[in-house]
């Protein structure tokens, strides 16, 4: 009993000033990431045509944007917003706030997928990294933030319900 006892005040003191990791819970993902979110407005005759979200990635050591192919097919003219600092609707954003415009820098149309490009896209931005493939689980945790119906940053969660490596994207 008195080594167990003696092991067990070692084992404790060891741990004693172990740094313990921050477990993020959704409202520091969401403040943390939301701004690496972007609105995208697909242009034609001058009109918005269709709308969709985007994400901000670092490629080549510059910033660019990865949507669905399908958000920006068939654009005049392609323009991105940024997270505003106060809440807005999606009518208000389009019409008083600033955007950027936006260059398709590469599409898969098999897969719809597109990478823009934004030349005078603020370095600040956070952009968001990839996890790879081969080390996404069945049942990991997930969290989306975009633009459904209009509800600009919306966020919502969720989990990996089934990993397909070799899907035949039609």
């Amino acid at each position: 009993n008195q080594a167990l006892s003696e092991k067990e005040k070692e084992i404790q003191n060891n741990n004693k000033n172990r740094s313990q990791p921050k477990f993020k819970g959704a409202e520091d993902i969401y403040n943390d990431f939301s701004s690496s979110v972007v609105f995208i407005g697909n242009r034609k005759n001058n009109r918005i045509q269709g709308i969709g979200t985007g994400f901000v990635i670092k490629h080549k050591n510059k910033l660019k944007i990865i949507t669905n192919w399908h958000v920006i097919a068939d654009a005049d003219k392609l323009d991105v917003w940024l997270k505003p600092e106060k809440q807005v609707d999606e009518n208000f954003l389009i019409q008083n706030v600033n955007s950027y415009n936006a260059k398709i820098f590469n599409i898969d149309k098999r897969k719809d997928l597109a990478i823009l490009e934004v030349p005078k896209l603020s370095l600040k931005i956070k952009p968001l990294n990839f996890k790879e493939f081969n080390k996404i689980r069945h049942g990991e945790s997930l969290f989306v933030i975009g633009h459904p119906n209009g509800q600009l940053w919306s966020f919502n969660e969720g989990r990996v319900s089934n990993i397909w490596p070799n899907y035949d994207w039609k």
